[in-house]
């Protein structure tokens, strides 16, 4: 099996294995009913199996960023299965239907900072470590084919929230029925779902999320998807955590991918006079604001109807610099010179707050809803990152938006009490 350091990432902490992960998806037999005569996929006639396994000329445009990699997964397992060597797993074939896996490769190797390819990523790394053989298939044909050669050794496939609902219509392409009778179960179907709520036909089991949703509203029973987590261990370890005397004074990072989460609307946590407000009343600690942010004023216009706020009234360059978008090595390093990292309201449940934290940064969390009788009521708190309204100061500050007072003592607080991983 290749190992996580040849696919350009690094070692993290896996997730436990798919029998314990999804008790509901049964074990298959160990032994695999795929048996090669050949490793090489242009044996095999589907031209879907050849587009997926085989690795495209040097000559050929934009050739996709999977295909190597699929390739060497395959040449691997069929080796393996020929020789009778493969290890624990390597003959569990788990098979990809997602485009943040179909672009894992090249963006974990560009940086992207999303929070599903984050996601995707680990996955990818914690298949991996545990020996399971990953393939990628593109579209419905690529996903049946794949499952047709290697059938009942294929535990399960792992699609979209934009393909499952297609994928179950489609009785004839993709999930299995009387038209189909080869294709996958719907129960081996498992959605790859950022958010709480289902997106399976299934429902909440056949959902995975990144997020323990089911422990955010403490005190309430509610549906859960089921939990299957991942680790920001990768990029962490790629910056080292700075001593206090050798960041930015004063730094505040604000987390903010678009100018349009900084401009009036009802998920903003903080009015654009706090920023020049934290600069004057704490002068003394050096307070200024940076952001890495692209400028979506014509989008935001468009879609939001909001119009962003010049940068003048955030108090100027002075007050609030914006960098612009960075690839991940750059905003991991500018993370890390920082002495607190501030959420703005948006975007909800992002992996950066985890990643601050261990770099040794603290994160400003706004609290954006509470219920007014009982306002410290932890679990009926809606924040930006509810994954983290559990947790204390120094590591976690919540403060509830257009609090101005509560946001400048979060401030003062964060820069004269460093943490550290």
């Amino acid at each position: 099996m290749p190992s996580s350091s040849n696919l350009g990432i690094s070692s993290g902490t896996p997730f436990p294995v798919i029998e314990d992960v999804l008790p509901h998806i049964p074990r298959p037999p160990s032994n695999n009913p795929f048996r090669p005569t050949t490793c090489d996929p242009a044996a095999y006639p589907s031209d879907s199996i050849q587009h997926c396994l085989l690795t495209p000329p040097e000559n050929t445009p934009n050739p996709p960023s999977w295909a190597p990699v699929n390739h060497e997964q395959f040449t691997s397992l069929c080796q393996c299965l020929l020789t009778n060597s493969c290890i624990e797993n390597q003959d569990q074939v788990v098979i990809l239907n997602v485009n943040h896996f179909g672009t894992w490769y090249r963006k974990s190797l560009e940086g992207n900072n999303g929070g599903e390819t984050i996601w995707g990523i680990s996955i990818i790394e914690s298949l991996i470590l545990l020996n399971y053989t990953f393939l990628y298939a593109h579209e419905f044909d690529a996903v049946q084919d794949i499952y047709h050669l290697f059938s009942t050794s294929a535990p399960a496939i792992i699609m979209s929230d934009e393909h499952i609902f297609e994928c179950w219509e489609d009785k004839v392409h993709c999930v299995k029925s009387p038209q189909n009778p080869l294709g996958p179960p719907i129960w081996k179907i498992l959605t790859f779902h950022f958010w709480p709520n289902a997106a399976h036909p299934l429902g909440h089991r056949w959902t995975l999320s990144p997020e323990d949703y089911a422990h955010h509203r403490a005190g309430e029973e509610i549906d859960a998807n089921t939990y299957l987590p991942y680790t920001v261990e990768f990029s962490c370890n790629s910056q080292p955590v700075l001593p206090p005397a050798e960041r930015e004074r004063g730094r505040i990072w604000a987390l903010a991918k678009r100018l349009s989460y900084l401009s009036p609307h009802r998920e903003r946590a903080w009015p654009a006079s706090f920023f020049p407000a934290a600069a004057t009343h704490l002068s003394q600690l050096g307070v200024h604001f940076t952001i890495g942010a692209e400028d979506d004023s014509e989008w935001a216009r468009e879609h939001d109807g909001v119009e962003v706020q010049p940068m003048s009234e955030f108090g100027g360059d002075g007050v609030l610099e914006n960098v612009g978008l960075l690839d991940r090595p750059d905003f991991m390093r500018e993370i890390a010179r920082s002495v607190a990292l501030l959420g703005v309201g948006r975007p909800a449940i992002s992996p950066t707050p985890y990643q601050a934290l261990c770099l040794g940064v603290p994160f400003i969390n706004p609290i954006m809803d509470w219920d007014a009788d009982f306002p410290d009521d932890r679990g009926s708190w809606e924040t930006q990152h509810n994954g983290l309204k559990f947790l204390e100061p120094p590591f976690v500050y919540n403060v509830r938006k257009n609090d101005e007072a509560g946001f400048l003592d979060a401030i003062a607080r964060a820069a004269e009490h460093p943490i550290s991983r």
